[in-house]
């Protein structure tokens, strides 16, 4: 029966056995002048002698001393033997780039599986969390547009109530101030119609338009309103620029930018409504001169309600709206809206994609 020292002795050459085929490489060594001149592929089959031989000498060629080989199915090293001879060995690497590569190609798809599912997950929980605010947004701007219809009547009733009185009693510092609030309150109404609808304006279909068309259209129509105000209005507006959107939204967005250029413009200054065009996208450029430009952050003008601190915005009365409307609208057309003021020359740009 044999003893535990031979039981070892058993299984340790049985594991040199089992890593002999395990481990599958070849070697190679040259001669002083780099040639090789005998190969051992003993313990590897799927390289001939030939192929081992032409392996080693590409190897030594190139000059490196450790690498991979034939798209990294052999990892070699090279080390100086006697005589300046050298000595390659070749480890067959394919079952572990092949194992690592597989890990790879699994770990891919794993992670894009995971992608898809927090993808899905993230648009559901969206979508959830989005609902009251949309709903909330729209209630807003239905309450917006009731109401402002609700109001015009009372207004009208008041405004009419105060002219009988200014006619019957003669006029007073009283039915003044009143008709000038009703008006007021009227003007406001009527911007903030108009912001709700340029906000509801993403759920309008657009179609192709005549932007120059439009623009002298707009102009014809404020033409005699400019001049009436001693501020002649100058058009410069080549044909050919068409652009995708809604129409009365546009007009709405030249009307508002002219009502403005009037209400701040200087007296006796012209008013100058330019259109250019490049190959991506229409400019227009409406441009006033004022005894009070804007300054600081111009940004700012097209925030709603908001009104520059001076004695000659107090004076025209604006409701702080109609510029928030102008950039709803612009936005609405994908389009961009900024302000430019040099010296006394105050300019309102939009630029709109055109139609394509």
């Amino acid at each position: 029966m044999p003893n535990d020292g031979q039981h070892e002795d058993s299984k340790e050459l049985r594991a040199v056995e089992e890593r002999n085929h395990i481990t599958r490489y070849f070697t190679a060594e040259t001669n002083s002048e780099g040639k090789v001149i005998h190969i051992d592929t003993g313990h590897i089959a799927s390289v001939t002698s030939e192929e081992a031989k032409d392996y080693a000498q590409q190897v030594i060629d190139s000059g490196k001393e450790s690498g991979f080989f034939n798209r990294l199915n052999f990892r070699y090293l090279v080390s100086d033997n006697d005589k300046n001879s050298k000595f390659v060995v070749f480890y067959d690497f394919s079952s572990q780039s092949g194992i690592m590569f597989r890990m790879i190609q699994i770990s891919a798809i794993i992670s894009v599986i995971l992608i898809v599912i927090f993808s899905v997950i993230i648009c559901i929980l969206s979508k959830r969390a989005v609902r009251p605010v949309m709903s909330n947004l729209q209630k807003q701007q239905q309450f917006i547009t009731d109401a402002g219809h609700e109001l015009k009547t009372p207004l009208a009733i008041i405004r009419a109530d105060a002219e009988v009185i200014s006619l019957t009693g003669g006029e007073s510092e009283w039915t003044t101030s009143i008709l000038n609030q009703t008006d007021r309150l009227s003007d406001l109404l009527g911007q903030m119609l108009k912001l709700a609808k340029a906000q509801e304006s993403q759920r309008i279909s657009f179609e192709r338009q005549n932007l120059s068309k439009l623009l002298n259209d707009t102009a014809v129509d404020f033409s005699t309103y400019c001049n009436a105000q001693n501020k002649p209005l100058i058009t410069h507006i080549p044909d050919g620029a068409y652009c995708n959107g809604d129409s009365k939204l546009l007009e709405m967005l030249f009307s508002t930018l002219l009502e403005n250029a009037v209400k701040y413009g200087r007296a006796d200054c012209e008013i100058d409504m330019k259109l250019s065009i490049s190959s991506r996208s229409a400019k227009i450029c409406i441009t006033n001169f004022s005894d009070d430009p804007p300054t600081g952050d111009l940004k700012l003008l097209f925030d709603r309600f908001y009104r520059g601190d001076s004695s000659r915005t107090r004076e025209t009365g604006g409701s702080g709206i109609g510029l928030s409307v102008a950039k709803s609208v612009t936005e609405s057309h994908n389009g961009k809206i900024s302000c430019e003021v040099e010296g006394d020359k105050v300019s309102f740009i939009v630029k709109l994609p055109l139609y394509k």
